[in-house]
């Protein structure tokens, strides 16, 4: 009887332990609708040329469905409906503002070149994508991006800026790979027509 009760102690602790440890992780939610990407360059090589932006794919070990933490996982950013649509959005939206004419996944268009960013490892201060370039299915481009800035001090830590900072992140792994000539040389192959 007595293992019995000790057990019973054990589990109730145990689970008021990760009632704690999750109710002590505050979030900073990543709102969708407040992104709106602030690009650096103007992007004129891009203007009119027509992609197919495929889904975000999600391989990331420091990730989940929903969003991504701090490195000291005191601040988790949770996307609505999932972190695929967040980064999906917020890539689309920066290269129309580049001038990039984007059509989403679900629209077939096998004659444009398919765009993909793979999410390698996401948090507060490391975003690292690889972006992929294919020609009718075939891969032709597949290079790795990562933008990094410093941890804000816990006391810097409020929605606002912490929001910004994330918006400010996924922005800049589009300029990086805007930036980039062996991608803007990628996407001029894919899209040639064949002769």
């Amino acid at each position: 009887m007595k293992a019995l009760a000790r057990i019973s102690l054990a589990l109730f602790c145990l689970g008021i332990g990760f009632c704690l440890a999750a109710c002590s992780v505050p979030a900073s939610k990543v709102a969708l609708s407040a992104f709106t990407p602030k690009l650096k360059g103007e992007y004129k090589e891009y203007r009119g040329k027509r992609i197919h932006l495929l889904e975000v794919a999600n391989e990331a070990s420091n990730t989940n469905v929903w969003g991504y933490y701090s490195q000291d996982r005191r601040v988790a950013y949770v996307a609505w409906p999932n972190i695929h649509s967040f980064f999906w959005y917020a890539f689309e939206r920066a290269l129309v503002l580049a001038g990039l004419d984007v059509v989403p996944p679900e629209r077939k268009a096998p004659v444009l070149p398919d765009v993909q960013f793979v999410m390698k490892s996401v948090s507060d201060a490391d975003f690292e994508f690889d972006v992929r370039v294919m020609k009718r299915g075939a891969s032709i481009f597949k290079k790795r991006y990562s933008v990094t800035e410093p941890p804000l001090p816990r006391d810097q830590r409020s929605e606002s800026k912490l929001k910004d900072r994330a918006n400010r992140m996924a922005t800049k792994v589009v300029e990086k790979v805007l930036d980039d000539e062996d991608f803007e040389e990628a996407l001029k192959k894919a899209s040639e027509r064949p002769k």
